[in-house]
């Protein structure tokens, strides 16, 4: 069973990452590219890592905790702060 919910959460996040990418690619603003990558970033990645966590012992499982951890807090800091920079340099 925990094999299958990895399968799954890994079918789950490259998807994400995947649409994420279309997203980076095909959107009109710079706004809604950071958006879109933000997006594949906070949910594909994490999916992978608690794929990981399934699959893994402890001494993988606390590494994976922490990456994750890591990545739900810079990502939308890294966002708001490319977001600030492109409306005070005058992007549309």
């Amino acid at each position: 069973m925990r094999e299958l919910i990895s399968h799954m959460l890994i079918i789950l996040g490259t998807l994400t990452i995947t649409l994420g990418t279309i997203g980076v690619l095909r959107a009109p603003s710079i706004y809604t590219r950071l958006h879109a990558a933000s997006k594949a970033v906070s949910l594909g990645v994490v999916s992978f890592c608690l794929a990981a966590f399934l699959d893994s012992g402890s001494e993988v499982r606390t590494r994976v905790v922490l990456i994750a951890l890591f990545l739900l807090i810079t990502t939308p800091v890294a966002s708001h702060v490319i977001a600030r920079a492109a409306y005070q340099t005058g992007e549309d």
